[in-house]
């Protein structure tokens, strides 16, 4: 029995610090937009890889909402996709800006545990703008290059995010925006486990609507 017990609590332990990674990959050239997140966990048994539909966002009646490219899901993708912009429309009174703002307090404390706990490594972003004019490419690098300092500056100081590199490429002759983008993520389980307990009474409420 003893023994029973103590492989309980050493199975309890290994999977609370059980490493969870997750590897994302954002490509967008003017032929292609493909976005892949790999999750690698069970101590490396378990490798899952799935490519989703590239969301963007677009307005409707004024109001902006997020939109994926059908002509690349399937039907079981297109529920399971429509499921998801329907939850992250920023329109107000529905989706995630209506839920953050009636749970505004535990969403914030749930989203500071996850940001310490999470480490983001091998983060590598290149970007490639073009204005179609000299001048303007030029002026858009630069906003740009602005725009990314300051969002890295606020991540690195609330996330643990190492030794990012980032390159923008202005393209001069031509209009273009291309994205090569890939991060690894490395989570614990248990820490997951964590926010999830946290997040019921979120969820909860979202289910009254």
């Amino acid at each position: 029995m003893l023994y029973f017990l103590l492989a309980i609590v050493l199975i309890s332990v290994l999977l609370y610090f059980m490493p969870v990674i997750v590897r994302i990959d954002v490509k967008k050239d003017n032929k292609n937009d493909n976005v892949t997140i790999g999750i690698r966990t069970l101590y490396g048994l378990v490798k899952l890889k799935s490519e989703i539909p590239f969301l963007m966002i677009v307005f409707e009646n004024g109001k902006p909402a997020l939109k994926y490219k059908l002509e690349i899901a399937n039907k079981k993708r297109s529920k399971l996709f429509a499921r998801f912009t329907k939850m992250l429309s920023l329109s107000e009174g529905e989706g995630v800006l209506a839920l953050y703002k009636r749970n505004k307090n535990r969403i914030t404390s749930i989203i500071k545990y996850m940001a310490r706990k999470t480490q983001i490594n091998d983060f590598n972003m290149k970007l490639g703008l073009g204005a179609g004019d000299a001048a303007a490419t030029g002026i858009l690098y630069g906003v740009t290059w602005i725009v990314i300092g300051n969002i890295m500056t606020f991540a690195q100081s609330h996330l643990n995010l190492y030794e990012p590199r980032i390159a923008i490429v202005p393209v001069f002759t031509s209009y273009q925006l291309t994205v090569d983008f890939s991060c690894i993520i490395n989570l614990k389980l248990g820490h997951i486990i964590n926010a999830g307990i946290s997040a019921i009474p979120v969820l909860i409420s979202s289910t009254k609507e």
